[in-house]
């Protein structure tokens, strides 16, 4: 597979030749990342960038993926729109586009039919790090709330309510408003 790279084109995450056919490819979470107006959005601007890319020079096929990291999509090939009154019809061709999800989406982009399971290992071994960390960031700030609340609101070992109400609900004073200059006459 050639290299692709991260794309400077609006609504496109990443741009690849392969077998003489240029890709490009917006990339969401999920396969039902978003309603209606939002996929004709993304319909859109395939068109407008396949129209770009043309008007810059690539002659070769230009195939447009939206690409979901995970889920599953049996049909992939989205050539067809709903037309109130009418149904299904024929979508602009240069609308189509490909939707790959989960591992049909990793093996788009490696070649490797495994990798959607090997990028879970590193995630995973990040993720249970990260959670020690915040864990003990947790407890720490649970430590210095419940000190701080035995400090301001405990008299006698209960909770004084009234401080309590008082600190979250009462009024506070008036501030004092700083004086106003008053201009002299005849200035501006």
């Amino acid at each position: 597979m050639d290299k692709g790279f991260k794309s400077n084109l609006r609504s496109v995450d990443l741009e690849f030749e392969r077998n003489d056919i240029y890709y490009i490819v917006e990339i969401k979470s999920s396969t039902n990342w978003g309603n209606s107006v939002q996929v004709n959005a993304l319909k859109n601007s395939f068109k407008a960038t396949k129209e770009l890319l043309r008007k810059r020079g690539v002659t070769k096929e230009i195939v447009a993926v939206n690409g979901c990291m995970y889920g599953k999509d049996n049909q992939p090939l989205k050539n067809k729109v709903r037309l109130t009154g009418t149904g299904l019809v024929n979508e602009d061709p240069d609308k189509v586009y490909y939707k790959y999800a989960g591992q049909d989406f990793w093996r788009f982009i490696s070649g490797d039919d495994n990798l959607y399971r090997e990028i879970i290992t590193p995630i995973d071994r990040e993720a249970k790090q990260r959670d020690e960390v915040f864990k003990a960031a947790y407890a720490s700030k649970v430590n210095e709330m419940t000190q701080e609340f035995m400090l301001n609101f405990i008299t006698d070992n209960r909770i004084d309510w009234l401080k309590l109400i008082d600190h979250v609900s009462k009024r506070n004073p008036p501030r004092e408003k700083p004086p106003v200059k008053k201009a002299r006459k005849g200035s501006k």
